[in-house]
């Protein structure tokens, strides 16, 4: 116990920390550096063998693989020096005896040429039943007691029509198809049979002296190398494995016979792999020097780390001491108690009285931290902060940089689209707005410092930037609009007011802003507004040409709805992108809107008649002047239709009293001219709706009524016809018959003495 009182100071605790700390660090260090190592001395022999490889595969298969193909080839092309090895495919064996010949010196030429490869080449023509082959001559088939080659029997149970590799007992040999690759019963089978030597040659030539065991693994069984090998023998079951693996290249460790071995390998052909089996052994041996290096570095580094240790400590705990004396003080009354009292206990106990007071603090601050970058927000904008260092000190408040490291300084403001927030509670409306702040101040979409406020519908920023970047105060409006549409569904409009080098003057980039967010209202599909042409336009005092308001008046007179529409999009579209100040366009389309009420009034229409209230409303909660156009062409629209609507029921009416005046007194002067005055019509007009409403024209049915008051007058008196005609108007008693007979198909007199015969009285 005596032994553990002093870890009850802070000096040795201190000391014993510092040693076990770095005890453990040059630990991991050693065993993290020996890993490090020992993995990239893999990955190099790795890397050797992986080179190495696709050389050997590069040289194997450009000499014995391609080259062997391209003998093929030869053989199978129509060439002059070997047109009797490719007629004999389908011409017969009588009479082509000297061909026979010719073809088997053709195949010991070509064998001879490649003599370091080739073991000899074979012909089997499949119409004749015979080989011809540059070792062993000429052999039918037929024959008694003759047997087919090896490779023939081959061919004929595996050969799958394409050019193919096949390794039976001692031999590999390319065998195809005449014709070249041909997918039918082919007419016969070349076989070039290599030297298994030349194979193991090569590899051995090829490769360097450390490059270890080098073979190639076939379908059945190893290629290339030499007898006995007592490695290769051993090794027998990674090479059967290898066989059977689909993987194309591969690198692994393994011990053969207790040796630790590198075996890779990389496919050739399909079923042919290059194989090298490479011992290790002697490169881990060079490793022993560095392993032991580090042991040495090791130990140095727990002595030195001793030494600085204590240094560490004393400089640490020094200071520390004066507050324990301090604490001794406070605590204990007892000199001798306070000396062998638990120094950790101490400092807690001090810690827990200056956490209370600093946590309440803390608490206090940080509850109104949002209210204290408010406020610096909505001062900044406001211009009511007299010098940067005012600045800094409630940037310090908020745990925020100083305003010193930024170089520029410019406004954004965000307009909430008001349609799409009428259609939101005031929660959810509330929600939305301080998501979009938070998301603004603390979702790193800009490269310096942004402080945000609400503000009626607005949320204004203030940037603070290194650089002058105009595309990242873009990227910060199109992001936020993404992020509002997307999740709320709400439409944004961003303004961006100039850049100032002095945050004092962000107020005048501020009140640029307002000015800006004017012309939302003409530039609806213009997401971000900006630049000095709309400060301009501000500025200006164009007017707009009377012509506009004019043509609006004359198309509402003539009631044309194309016109009137025509006239509406001339007019938006003007009052858009033309030089006028915003309040003068909100003026002129308030005047604009007052020839259609001019019009309405003249008509002697209320607008309550045409619409109801609600439609009125609406003008007063237009966003955009698009939203104006369409409520106005609409507003028209429907007033044209009542208009129409009234003037039909109207003509209806008046039609009925002219029929029924007409039949009242058809002894009247009838005609259009007489009738159109009673009426306060005029001639053409009453014309053309008697024609709309009746189906039939004026005259016609005038001349109708009267025909049948004269038959009614010829049937119920005895008055003369002359008389009767005079009574319905007529003073020609001739063109009275004429007409009279056109309706009724017989004259008057006809007529009368007709009814008189029948006593019929009935009304026609």
């Amino acid at each position: 116990m005596r032994f553990l009182k002093p870890m009850n100071t802070v000096f040795y605790r201190l000391i014993f920390s510092y040693f076990l700390l770095i005890v453990i660090t040059t630990i991991f260090m050693g065993i993290t550096s020996y890993v490090y190592f020992t993995k990239n001395f893999n990955e190099e022999i790795e890397k050797v063998n992986g080179r190495m490889l696709a050389y050997l595969k590069k040289i194997t298969d450009e000499n014995i693989f391609r080259e062997t193909q391209r003998i093929y080839i030869d053989i199978t092309m129509a060439m002059p020096e070997n047109d009797a090895a490719i007629a004999l495919f389908h011409e017969p064996v009588e009479g082509n005896h000297a061909r026979i010949s010719q073809v088997n010196q053709y195949l010991k030429e070509i064998s001879s040429r490649h003599s370091d490869l080739i073991d000899s080449i074979q012909v089997y023509y499949r119409e004749n039943n015979l080989i011809i082959s540059s070792m062993h001559g000429v052999e039918f088939l037929e024959h008694p007691g003759s047997e087919p080659a090896q490779w023939l029997e081959v061919a004929n149970k595996q050969y799958k029509g394409a050019l193919s590799w096949y390794h039976f007992g001692d031999s590999v040999a390319l065998i195809g198809s005449y014709p070249f690759a041909n997918t039918g019963e082919s007419q016969g089978y070349i076989a070039i049979l290599l030297k298994k030597r030349a194979i193991t040659e090569l590899l051995t030539e090829s490769a360097a002296k450390e490059a270890g065991r080098l073979i190639i693994v076939g379908p059945d069984g190893v290629v290339g190398h030499e007898p006995n090998d007592q490695v290769l023998t051993l090794a027998q079951n990674h090479i059967k494995e290898i066989q059977m693996s689909d993987t194309a290249d591969h690198f692994y460790l393994t011990e053969i016979g207790g040796i630790k071995a590198m075996i890779s390998y990389t496919s050739l052909r399909p079923g042919w792999k290059l194989v090298n089996i490479t011992p290790v052994d002697e490169f881990y041996n060079k490793t022993v020097p560095i392993q032991r290096t580090i042991l040495l570095i090791c130990l140095v580094a727990l002595a030195i780390g001793v030494v600085i240790s204590n240094v560490f400590t004393v400089n640490i705990y020094n200071p520390l001491k004066l507050i324990l004396d301090r604490a001794r003080t406070w605590f204990h009354e007892d000199e001798s108690a306070a000396k062998h009292a638990n120094e950790y206990h101490m400092i807690n106990s001090v810690i827990d009285n200056l956490s209370v007071k600093v946590g309440d603090l803390e608490k206090t601050l940080k509850g109104n931290l949002p209210l204290i970058k408010n406020k610096l927000a909505d001062d900044l904008l406001k211009g009511k902060i007299e010098s940067t260092a005012q600045i800094n000190e409630r940037l310090a408040l908020i745990h925020a940089e100083p305003v010193d490291v930024y170089s520029y300084y410019c406004v954004i403001s965000l307009h909430l689209d008001e349609t799409d927030l009428r259609n939101i509670n005031t929660e959810n409306s509330e929600f939305i707005k301080y998501n979009l702040i938070d998301q603004i101040e603390n979702g790193h979409l800009f490269q310096g410092r942004c402080l945000a406020i609400e503000h009626e519908n607005r949320i204004h920023i203030a940037v603070f930037s290194k650089q002058k970047n105009a595309d990242a105060v873009h990227h910060v409006i199109n992001s936020i609009s993404s992020y509002a549409y997307s999740n709320f569904m709400l439409s944004v409009v961003g303004a961006v007011g100039s850049w100032a080098t002095n945050p004092l003057k962000l107020n005048e980039s501020f009140q640029e802003n307002r000015i800006l967010l004017k012309y939302r209202y003409f530039k609806p599909k213009q997401r971000i507004i900006f630049g000095y042409s709309y400060l301009e336009r501000e500025k200006s005092k164009k007017e707009l040409d009377s012509s506009f308001c004019e043509d609006f008046a004359k198309a509402l007179k003539l009631r044309d709805q194309k016109k009137a529409d025509e006239a509406i999009r001339r007019f938006t579209n003007e009052i858009s992108s033309g030089m006028y100040s915003a309040e003068y366009g909100q003026e002129k389309i308030k005047d604009f809107l007052y020839e259609y009420y001019s019009y309405v009034k003249n008509m002697n229409i209320s607008t309550r008649e045409v619409f109801d209230e609600e439609l009125l409303l609406d003008f007063y909660q237009f966003d955009h002047i698009d939203q104006y156009k369409a409520w106005l062409m609409n507003v028209v629209k429907t007033t044209f239709d009542y208009i129409d609507d009234k003037q039909k029921h109207k003509n209806a009416d008046m039609i009925d009293k002219i029929k029924a005046y007409i039949v009242e007194n058809p002894d009247k002067d009838l005609s259009l001219n007489a009738v159109a005055e009673i009426v306060n019509l005029s001639p053409r007009y009453l014309s053309r709706i008697f024609k709309q409403e009746t189906g039939e024209n004026f005259v016609d049915f005038v001349t109708t009524v009267r025909m049948h008051k004269a038959g009614e007058l010829i049937r119920s008196s005895e008055l003369p016809i002359e008389q009767i005609a005079m009574q319905v108007s007529y003073n020609n008693p001739a063109y009275f018959a004429k007409k009279f007979k056109e309706t009724f198909g017989m004259t008057p007199t006809s007529y009368r003495m007709k009814e008189s015969s029948s006593h019929d009285s009935q009304y026609l």
